[in-house]
């Protein structure tokens, strides 16, 4: 498809057939859109005595021959993603540290008791958007992001609880 000139190609005489190398006006992603494609399709398959290769079935004879016709989505080009965003040393919320310890203290025994990570149990940044709302109900604890239904039944008591032993912040 490509139309790599590696020795081997060579060797074998492929950089010599008359298809060698007409795909390289297509870039790899879209030659594995493709090939994904006909797969699903059934043009495709795997050839298992093939060295791990595909090989063409008998249903794509009509479309080599001409007498048929597919129609393939084109994939849509994603932009290229900005780096992720990474916590250096310390955390995402940048209040009271006892507090944020606090929360992480808790969220560490009930990961423990479930035999789980801690961030199975909420994420920081879940945490810090906790310490930020400070909600005092359930209610107000299902406001949260990152707090669903299902966690809000399992955890949202012990947390509340947790978010209530803390000190007031400042302008309550």
């Amino acid at each position: 498809m490509l139309g790599h000139g590696t020795e081997r190609v060579r060797q074998l005489g492929h950089d010599r057939l008359s298809t060698w190398g007409i795909g390289t006006d297509l870039n790899r992603s879209h030659w594995q859109s493709i090939i994904r494609q006909l797969l699903a399709h059934g043009m495709l398959a795997p050839d298992p005595d093939g060295h791990g290769g595909l090989r063409l079935t008998e249903s794509c004879r009509p479309l080599l021959r001409g007498e048929a016709t597919i129609q393939l989505r084109e994939d849509r080009v994603r932009p290229a993603s900005s780096p992720r965003r990474t916590i250096t040393g310390g955390s995402p919320w940048q209040g009271d540290p006892d507090s944020w310890a606090a929360l992480r203290a808790e969220r560490r025994r009930l990961a423990e008791e479930a035999g789980v990570p801690p961030y199975v149990i909420f994420h920081d940044a879940t945490l810090a958007a906790m310490l930020e709302a400070r909600p005092a109900t359930l209610a107000e604890m299902a406001s949260v992001p990152g707090v669903g239904a299902t966690k809000l039944e399992r955890y949202g008591e012990a947390f509340l609880a947790a978010l209530a032993a803390l000190p007031s912040t400042a302008g309550d």
